[in-house]
């Protein structure tokens, strides 16, 4: 049997808006594709993708790049959501 595998498409603004609930939602990244219905793999390369589109910037005098600012930020959301 010769089984192909369907790929699927998505345009730009479906893959912003999918990173943007990522960043925005508090939900863990894994949650968040199931969700979409897409992998977590896949996530991971749109978000990489839509976070390197922004500049870097700082945080406490430090500069970080968009990924690293973006780990923070949701590392410090998740620790006020605990309190």
């Amino acid at each position: 049997m010769n089984e192909r595998k369907i790929v699927k498409r998505y345009n730009e603004e479906f893959k912003r808006q999918a990173v943007e609930l990522l960043i925005h939602s508090g939900k863990r990244q894994a949650q968040v594709a199931r969700e979409l219905g897409v992998s977590d793999y896949t996530l991971t390369l749109w978000k990489r993708a839509y976070l390197g589109q922004l500049k870097p910037g700082e945080l406490e005098g430090k500069p970080l790049n968009p990924e690293e600012m973006f780990e923070k930020i949701r590392q410090r959301f998740l620790r006020c959501q605990l309190r």
